[in-house]
């Protein structure tokens, strides 16, 4: 399942350091010793990562834009390759999985109605501001002014 797929809530992080694989718990404990030591010497957070990769090499830098933007680029991969139908149906799956909506009558018909109003930028600055939390931190929106459904669509 696509991490944007599923998103319901936000997330108040914007990057995490750690491993991107599984690591020894000795390992990772010196790896993060260098990488604070690294960082309270010298506050570059690039040349603390880098600090913190020569001790355990999975050492990385995720960043929620990036996650975001693969995911994104799941989703679309994903919904390119089903059917409208098959879409549909996973649609309304989900909305009768809602507490709100479980019971509505006519629920596939309003699925349709509202696929044919979707506009893909429109959805995609929905699933942004969700994810990245836009409205509780409104200050977010100049530095992510950049991830746009045009910026991903040329990634795929």
């Amino acid at each position: 399942m696509s991490m944007v797929g599923g998103i319901t809530k936000g997330t108040s992080m914007r990057l995490i350091i750690g491993p991107g694989d599984e690591v020894k718990a000795g390992n990772l404990v010196d790896a993060m010793k260098r990488f604070y030591s690294t960082l309270i010497g010298h506050p570059n957070l690039d040349a603390a990562v880098e600090s913190a990769a020569t001790v355990e090499p999975a050492i990385r830098l995720f960043k929620a834009e990036d996650a975001f933007t693969h995911a994104y680029i799941d989703l679309l991969r994903q919904s390119s390759a089903k059917s409208k139908q098959e879409y549909v149906e996973e649609l309304v799956t989900k909305a009768k999985n809602e507490p709100g909506l479980k019971n509505r009558p006519r629920i596939h018909r309003d699925v349709k109605r509202a696929l044919k109003e979707i506009n893909p930028a429109t959805y995609f600055e929905q699933a942004k501001r969700t994810f990245f939390m836009l409205d509780q931190f409104p200050e977010l929106e100049g530095p992510l002014s950049f991830l746009t459904f045009d910026y991903v669509k040329k990634l795929v």
